[in-house]
């Protein structure tokens, strides 16, 4: 696509576990530089400690899987880039430049390729694996709460969606094709499409137990903005 960019050649660089994520936080760092704040590095950085946390707790062995799919999640992510195929070519490519076993880069890739709210709502559901549940939920309780409202209005913004408009009714069931098509609804409707099923679609009793916090606060948000966009308060 005319908007995706080429990534460039990557060296063939030696096997290194000890190194392999402090590369990947700087390549993550200058891939997302001038991103808006809604998918910037330091969304990256709450979705990689949350993802460990999460691991911890469920006891999920692969953490290196964890975290390197945690970190490269966004690269060139479709919202952006306009292809969905492009950020798991680019992670692939600077981890294969890097002598990562295969292994290990098809299970970060997988978490990279699966971890879309798009693919819950599509025919064709995604192999769950430990690794993906634990980023999946990571990121998706960086979606919800108070964070999660200033990231949506972030997003919003930096779109040009209008916050609100009074009459236009939120789309509570979407196919992946309309969530997938941006210049529809409004930031405050993105609420009622995805962030507040995302509690109730945690892979993870770890998820879960957090989740509620934050859903909870969502919606004592929209209850409060509503009342104040009708003049009641």
């Amino acid at each position: 696509m005319s908007n995706m960019r080429r990534t460039p050649p990557m060296p063939q660089m030696a096997w290194d576990e000890s190194s392999i994520v402090a590369k990947a936080e700087q390549f993550v760092k200058d891939e997302m530089q001038g991103q808006d704040a809604s998918h910037d590095f330091a969304h990256v950085e709450r979705v990689r400690r949350l993802a460990l946390e999460l691991a911890e707790e469920e006891g999920v062995e692969a953490k290196l899987v964890v975290e390197l799919g945690a970190l490269l999640h966004d690269v060139r992510d479709y919202k952006y880039s306009g292809d969905d195929r492009a950020g798991p070519a680019c992670a692939r490519e600077f981890l294969q430049a890097r002598q990562c076993p295969e292994d290990i880069v098809e299970r970060v890739i997988a978490v990279i390729a699966g971890i879309g709210f798009k693919h819950t709502l599509g025919n064709e559901p995604v192999a769950m694996t430990p690794e993906l549940a634990c980023v999946q939920d990571a990121d998706r309780l960086d979606a919800i709460g108070a964070i999660g409202i200033a990231r949506c209005f972030t997003f919003g913004g930096a779109k040009g969606r209008p916050m609100y408009e009074e009459g236009v009714e939120a789309r509570t069931a979407i196919s992946a094709e309309e969530y997938a098509d941006k210049r529809q609804g409004t930031t405050v409707n993105h609420f009622y499409e995805k962030l507040l099923h995302l509690a109730d679609r945690m892979n993870t009793e770890a998820g879960r137990r957090r989740a509620r916090g934050r859903h909870a606060f969502m919606e004592a948000f929209l209850n409060q903005l509503q009342a104040e966009i009708a003049g009641q308060l």
